[in-house]
């Protein structure tokens, strides 16, 4: 019989691994943080291609029901994947969040007024921000690709 994996000792880590660690963890935070604009700007800015498209005076003829349904299509795979893609980023962003706040406790960082007294023993949750940016982008999101559906079916 096997024994069981032994629990890894954090204290008997070195310290420049935890300090490379948390720099590396900082860094992640930094490059996601606007990581979920950045997807709202693409997909939005995607449909907005697309009603520019579907303005144009010579692609009306070319309107045809297949081509409607496939651009429907289009426009509701990307609302999908827009809304996966926001959510696996905030879960993300999220976890390097608390891998960060647990390296700050375990050098002591929270307990020496160097970070709020109201962090210490806390942990990032998933609806942090949530109401704030995650929501919000995704509905403007899904409303400029309503809006480019709309059209879709309207135009010509």
């Amino acid at each position: 019989m096997a024994n069981p994996p032994q629990k890894s000792n954090l204290a008997a880590t070195p310290v420049e691994a935890v300090l490379a660690l948390y720099e590396q963890t900082w860094a992640e935070i930094n490059r996601l943080r606007d990581y979920e604009w950045k997807i709202a700007y693409y997909f939005a800015s995607l449909s907005v291609g697309q009603i520019a498209l579907l303005t144009s005076g010579s692609f009306r003829d070319l309107l045809t029901p297949w081509l409607r349904s496939g651009l429907t299509i289009v426009q509701v795979l990307g609302a999908l994947y827009s809304l996966f893609y926001l959510d696996k980023t905030h879960e993300y962003l999220t976890q390097q969040r608390n891998i960060r706040r647990g390296i700050e406790e375990y050098l002591r960082l929270d307990g020496c007024g160097f970070l709020p007294a109201a962090w210490h023993g806390k942990r990032v949750e998933r609806k942090f921000e949530r109401l704030g940016l995650v929501i919000p982008l995704a509905f403007a999101v899904l409303a400029v690709q309503a809006i480019c559906v709309y059209l879709i079916w309207t135009i010509g």
